[in-house]
Parts: structure tokens; C-alpha cells; sequence
């Protein structure tokens, strides 16, 4: 398979978490892509609601994706980049979806 772009990579990983959410009972309605804010907005039958912000990569590691770095040329980063933007959102969850296209459905009829 080629290699997709990062976008659709991380569409995977967010269809994915708005997958298990709706087996778990919850009304799932995705926020527009790159958008400050969630990306996921749920709500349950008894009309609880949270907020999701999903990172996805098709990366296996330990350590691999999620835009995280640990020091610079310069000098070490005190925090990554990650802990910094977790820290400013006001999200309920974070999910970190790693290997996001790995169940992928086999493509039909597209050529």
C-alpha cells in the first residue's frame, strides 16, 4: 500500500474512536477538520456529554508519531510538544490512536 498523507491518516484514527464511542451507546457528531477545539463533541442516553481530541499515526513505536519532540538542535525540550497542547486544551479525553490504518478494509472497485 502506498503511504497515505497525515490527513488521512488522522481521519482513520478519528473514524476509529467515533466507531468505538458509537458501540458504546454514544451519539458521536465530528468537528471540522484542523479546527481549534475538539474533534470529537459526544453526548449518551442520559445526555452526558464530552469532548475528544483524537491524534492518529500510522506508526507503531513506542515513541513514533504524534508530532512529538524532545529536544532541539539547541537544547533539550522541558516539555514535548504534546504535554503542551494537552495542558492548553480543555478537552474531557485525549486518544492517541497509533497505527491507525492497520485494519484498514481491503479497497473494492477502486482502481
Amino acid at each position: 500500500m502506498e503511504k497515505l498523507p497525515p490527513q488521512i491518516v488522522g481521519n482513520c484514527g478519528l473514524f476509529a474512536v467515533a466507531h468505538e464511542l458509537s458501540k458504546r451507546g454514544w451519539n458521536v457528531l465530528i468537528t471540522s477538520r484542523n479546527a481549534a477545539g475538539p474533534d470529537i463533541l459526544a453526548y449518551d442516553s442520559k445526555r452526558r456529554a464530552i469532548t475528544v481530541q483524537v491524534k492518529g499515526t500510522s506508526k507503531n513505536g513506542p515513541r513514533d508519531g504524534f508530532g512529538v519532540r524532545t529536544s532541539t538542535k539547541d537544547k533539550p525540550v522541558t516539555e514535548t510538544e504534546i504535554e503542551a497542547k494537552v495542558r492548553a486544551n480543555t478537552c474531557d479525553y485525549w486518544v492517541f490512536v497509533r497505527d491507525a490504518i492497520s485494519d484498514l478494509p481491503p479497497p473494492v472497485g477502486i482502481e
